[in-house]
């Protein structure tokens, strides 16, 4: 199972081969019987949705793929949830920090709506552990850390640099979960030890960037002044934060991270919130800034929507037209074809490279229960 990105949800909103099937479940995992209890009912339903979507064959390849999706799930330190989507030659589980309700839906597309408020701007951040003989990168809610296996992220300073230094002089220092390579770097000046450093750093900022490439959400770093420093200065994520989190971080459980990082966590994200209300302000003077749902959606499908502001708590009842933009609004809902429009929104600024911001009513700019401002 994956932590979700960004970029991982653009991938299942592209085109796909039907039928797609979408799954969300809050799993514990293991072997007790509740949860197999679960999983047999989560493929039952199914098989019921996906009915003469496809062929008998067709439809047993798929369900046996959600099976195995479904058995993997509980693995992800820090999982509540899972969301799997299988369809003809693809499969993808993705491990959640927070409990989802439990859908079952079959249809020509995947159904990513429930994925996109954990996307939101102000609800997730990264954590990436930074030591000689130990990394780690996660991605954080308010509700939990989920470690982010990235593309082939190196485990530590030894494994970056390959077996031609993998015969340096190594000291070891005992900690209270095992031992970490520390690099001497005996035998080495100070300048090879601190290109030594280079080449691990910029190791690492390749294999994150496949996740972060698209992202905005702060990093935070649990690492030394000089890792940092060197960090930095390979980087090319524009979104690290300044100020470091303990470099003792790196022995603890993620379950321990979260706890002791989370009032930084709630402080850094106020202040995150301030900044888009500023940016609002800012951006009404320019007439670059407004709240009327209508010319938000027309906007929003052109792909000009920088910010999203939405009432945390609202619902605004509507139909989406996703090639005009055009919507028709409702009072109420009156059947299940109507949807919440603020969803459709979110899903459609996300999709096009805008940000999604999930406010207090007493937060939001204005009495609207949507605003946004505009890249042009």
């Amino acid at each position: 199972m994956q932590a979700l990105t960004l970029e991982l949800v653009r991938s299942l909103a592209s085109t796909h081969q039907a039928p797609c099937l979408s799954v969300y479940a809050p799993f514990r995992g293991g072997d007790r019987p509740d949860d197999a209890q679960q999983r047999d009912g989560l493929l039952r339903r199914a098989r019921e949705a996906l009915g003469d979507r496809c062929s008998p064959k067709q439809r047993d390849e798929l369900l046996a793929g959600l099976a195995n999706l479904c058995r993997s799930a509980g693995q992800t330190e820090g999982a509540r949830s899972t969301a799997a989507f299988v369809a003809p030659g693809f499969q993808a589980g993705y491990a959640l920090s927070e409990e989802v309700p439990e859908l079952v839906v079959a249809a020509d597309n995947f159904h990513i709506r429930p994925l996109l408020g954990h996307l939101r701007a102000n609800r997730h951040y990264f954590v990436l552990l930074l030591a000689q003989g130990h990394v780690g990168f996660f991605k954080g809610s308010a509700d939990g850390l989920i470690p982010i296996a990235g593309g082939a992220v190196p485990r530590s300073l030894e494994e970056a640099l390959g077996e031609e230094d993998r015969e340096r002089s190594v000291t070891y220092h005992s900690g209270a979960r095992g031992q970490y390579p520390i690099y001497g770097g005996e035998g080495k000046a100070d300048t090879s030890r601190d290109e030594d450093l280079l080449r691990f750093c910029r190791a690492i900022d390749a294999a994150l960037w496949s996740v972060l490439r698209e992202e905005s959400a702060p990093l935070l770093l649990a690492t030394t002044e000089r890792l940092a420093a060197v960090y930095r200065s390979v980087s090319r994520y524009a979104h690290i934060v300044r100020e470091l989190l303990p470099a003792d971080l790196g022995r603890a459980t993620s379950a321990e991270i979260h706890a002791r990082i989370a009032p930084r966590v709630r402080k850094l994200m106020a202040e995150k919130e301030g900044a888009v209300l500023e940016r609002y302000d800012r951006a009404v003077s320019g007439a670059r800034a407004l709240d009327d749902v209508r010319a938000i959606a027309r906007f929003a499908i052109q792909g000009r929507v920088r910010d999203l502001l939405l009432d945390r708590d609202a619902n605004q009842w509507g139909r989406l037209n996703r090639e005009t933009g055009e919507v028709a609004l409702f009072g109420e809902r009156p059947d299940d074809s109507v949807e919440d429009l603020l969803d459709n929104l979110a899903e459609a600024v996300t999709l096009r490279g805008g940000e999604v911001w999930s406010l207090d009513a007493a937060r939001m700019p204005t009495k609207s229960p949507v605003a946004a401002t505009l890249r042009w």
